[in-house]
């Protein structure tokens, strides 16, 4: 991070021209933010640097790009902007919850409902 790769990332993400960076080189970098993102000072940096979070929800909205690019880009902002309001919630001292998380998960591999093995209760989706 000290070398300032966001920058580069940024430029990666939208080029100046429409032909000067691949479909592949955006999922790169996209991807290369992702995986950035889970440390927390990086994270930080990321979400302060409003034109790269725009130039990623352009992305992910599919205004430019093909789904592969999409798909990269959503996911980056999932963990960008969903580690950033834990954070922010844990410091509030607010109780975190993964059941939107669990619930989007099983509903994606057709899991109408399930059983809570700690509580026995069945739950629907």
């Amino acid at each position: 991070m000290e070398t300032g790769v966001l920058p580069l990332y940024a430029q990666l993400l939208e080029p100046e021209r429409p032909t000067d960076n691949s479909e592949e080189e955006q999922i790169l970098a996209t991807k290369g933010l992702w995986t950035l993102a889970f440390k927390i000072s990086t994270r930080q940096k990321i979400t302060e640097m409003p034109e790269l979070m725009a130039k990623l929800r352009r992305l992910s909205s599919g205004e430019t790009g093909a789904d592969a690019v999409k798909q990269a880009a959503r996911g980056a902002l999932w963990i960008l902007e969903e580690k950033d309001e834990q954070q922010r919630a844990l410091s509030a001292g607010k109780p975190q919850s993964r059941e939107p998380v669990l619930a989007h998960t099983l509903k994606k591999f057709g899991i109408e409902s399930f059983i809570c093995l700690g509580t026995r209760n069945r739950i629907n989706l």
